[in-house]
């Protein structure tokens, strides 16, 4: 396993917001014996500039999030190692929780986030050589090399279209999120839904029967418990929220969820927020 865990900020580590230089810090501070890399505009073409070339005429259409997925994919089937979104707090050592549950040929992203997602990907982790990570980056790949979506001035009709399509479908079932990334939509339609990424992984899940018995046998745990603290409310008070301080204090999630947009110094010292943060324990 490359002991490396990868983070993207596009603008750069000095730039990011507070709580992303946290997140990041969480990282190192809880993985000594990993190399924790953040990569920004200035060197991700040198490590994946096949991202380019697949983006190809949707350099207009794409945003930030969605360079970010391509990234990911292509990283860790190039390099293996782990994917942690940029605003992923680390609570335990990776150590102690993902390396036993990683096969050579599988990877690891938390399952089953919401009712219409049977998988999440503010973490993932492969080896090196992986064959399922490698299925997964080539579905991705291929999302955005066989399609044209509307270029930016058509940006409006887009949000439109999409919005009916989503709440029309994704928001019942994984099974029928599926077909908003059936090639239909590429070529008639031309537009693409935010969760685009996760839908595909449903398609593959549900059109897969081989991945799909990968995917049931995976050992990974359920995402909801990392989702915890931002559904609650990172200013909220952490004694008003005892089911979630003790998930904190036991460490019942190996990693948080947390939101870019936080502004540490508007919460309180009663906070979630401040209460996660005083996980990280200098002498």
């Amino acid at each position: 396993m490359n002991k490396t865990v990868w983070i993207l900020w596009l603008q750069g580590i000095e730039q990011a917001p507070e709580i992303v230089r946290k997140c990041y810090e969480s990282w190192v501070y809880h993985n000594s014996d990993w190399t924790v890399r953040v990569l920004s505009e200035d060197n991700i073409e040198e490590l994946v500039p096949e991202v380019k070339d697949i983006i190809g005429g949707n350099s207009d259409v794409i945003i930030r999030p969605h360079i970010a997925d391509l990234v990911r994919v292509n990283l860790l089937k190039k390099f293996g190692g782990v994917w942690a979104d940029a605003t992923l707090f680390c609570l335990r050592p990776l150590d102690d929780w993902l390396i036993p549950a990683l096969d050579e040929n599988g990877f690891y992203m938390f399952k089953n986030p919401h009712n219409d997602k049977v998988s999440d990907n503010w973490f993932i982790a492969a080896p090196k050589g992986s064959r399922n990570m490698q299925y997964l980056a080539e579905t991705i790949n291929s999302y955005w090399r066989n399609a044209k979506f509307y270029s930016a001035k058509f940006k409006f009709l887009n949000k439109v279209i999409t919005k009916l399509v989503v709440l029309s479908l994704s928001k019942r079932t994984p099974w029928l999120s599926q077909f908003v990334v059936h090639p239909f939509f590429h070529r008639t339609l031309k537009v693409y839904p935010y969760f685009w990424f996760h839908f595909s992984f449903n398609r593959m899940y549900y059109t897969d029967p081989g991945f799909r018995m990968f995917w049931d046998n995976n050992k990974a745990l359920p995402a909801s418990p990392c989702l915890k603290a931002n559904h609650t409310g990172l200013k909220a008070r952490i004694d008003e929220n005892k089911q979630l301080k003790k998930l904190i204090d036991e460490k019942a999630a190996p990693v948080l969820k947390l939101h870019k947009n936080i502004i540490l110094s508007e919460a309180t010292d009663t906070s979630v927020i401040h209460y996660i943060l005083k996980t990280l324990k200098y002498e």
